[in-house]
């Protein structure tokens, strides 16, 4: 149980990392390098954290059997204030703390994106389609334009989608 407890971890972390690098690095620009690899490394603590922790339930809660379901979750939380005020809060700038900046960028993005978190869960955390519409979603919410309207659109597309999805295991 530990040992596929931390191969769920690292497998997490692998495809975070990439996944979550194209809206962090703007983030980082015009920072001394130190300081912007110690917010990295403490941004990517937050969600391998956060990865740890939502695997044990998993085990145990076929959650993919109910993917119609968590795609309209994850659609209908793309439409709500909330969402919009973790995005704003995402698109903000570091200051001069790099440790303590780093957690909070994590902690503001993961909240940011909870609905693809849920999104990924669902359809396979090493789907490599989940994976890349997921990231240029992120992404084009964090550096593009009226990222309110892209959230939205999202949203909208995310309750489509719901209307397509199996409740078929993912595949690893």
């Amino acid at each position: 149980m530990t040992a596929m407890w931390l191969r769920m971890t690292v497998m997490w972390a692998a495809m975070m990392v990439p996944m979550m690098l194209p809206s962090l690095v703007p983030r980082l620009r015009g920072r001394p390098l130190r300081a912007a690899a110690i917010a990295a490394v403490a941004y990517f603590l937050v969600w391998t954290i956060l990865g740890a922790a939502v695997y044990p339930p998993l085990m145990w809660f076929p959650v993919a059997r109910y993917a119609a379901v968590v795609f309209v979750i994850a659609g209908a939380v793309q439409l709500t204030p909330w969402k919009l005020r973790w995005l704003e809060r995402c698109r903000i700038g570091c200051a001069e703390q790099p440790w303590r900046d780093g957690l909070r960028m994590g902690v503001d993005c993961a909240l940011c994106c909870t609905g693809y978190v849920l999104v990924l869960l669902v359809t396979g955390m090493m789907n490599w389609a989940a994976m890349i519409l997921v990231t240029a979603a992120i992404t084009a919410e964090r550096l593009l334009p009226r990222p309110a309207l892209l959230a939205r659109a999202f949203g909208v597309a995310l309750l489509v989608c719901a209307a397509f999805v199996t409740g078929s295991p993912p595949r690893m």
